[in-house]
């Protein structure tokens, strides 16, 4: 089974360096340009998808849609932004704050031990629901010559590459996802192998 494993097109709160987490932001032209040089290059490689899930949000949908070119999605609210709770709406600080308020949020990013949530979820909750679609969506599924797209976003996508690495809990950032990234899997009927990690067709 291959997995293409894709983080949704930019929004104006991805160009602005927002928190978004689940606040419905809709894909911005940008970001449908990105879908569709995306979905161009899908096309040249003869991709054709027998199951397409999203998360719950708009933006995600959308990519997904562009992506598959029709509308046969399974929308999964397991594979939705972690919530931020308070956070969502604010600026990433990209630098230690002196604000008690901003300097758990840098800490969320740089330090996932020392976050606090406020109002929204905890790791071990993102990672939780990240596992359980992984167990019913992909471990569970007998048809390995399926290939699957999965649109998501940047967060819930860490978790679930580092279920499937086991990564430790601070590493969760590590890895690079810009907007449309693509992430190539394959599930072998034993485990989930990582081919090829925020690859871009654009």
């Amino acid at each position: 089974m291959k997995i293409y494993l894709c983080r949704h097109g930019e929004t104006d709160w991805n160009k602005a360096n927002r928190i978004q987490g689940n606040v419905n932001i809709p894909l911005n032209e940008a970001g449908i340009e990105l879908a569709r040089k995306t979905k161009l290059g899908f096309d040249q490689e003869g991709l054709v998808f027998d199951k397409v899930y999203s998360s719950t949000l708009d933006r995600a949908i959308l990519t997904a849609q562009i992506l598959c070119g029709h509308e046969t999605i399974q929308k999964d609210p397991r594979i939705s932004e972690i919530d931020f709770g308070v956070y969502e709406g604010d600026p990433v600080p990209m630098t230690l704050p002196e604000d008690e308020h901003a300097k758990n949020l840098f800490q969320c990013f740089h330090n996932p031990h020392s976050y606090i949530p406020k109002g929204g979820e905890s790791y071990e909750e993102v990672i939780l629901r990240g596992k359980n679609f992984l167990e019913t969506e992909v471990y569970q599924e007998n048809n390995l010559d399926q290939t699957i797209l999965i649109a998501a976003h940047g967060g819930i996508i860490r978790a679930l590459v580092g279920i499937i690495e086991n990564q430790p809990l601070g590493q969760f950032w590590a890895i690079s996802q810009p907007n449309l990234s693509v992430n190539i899997l394959e599930y072998t009927g034993k485990e989930i192998q990582i081919l090829e990690l925020g690859k871009l067709y654009y």
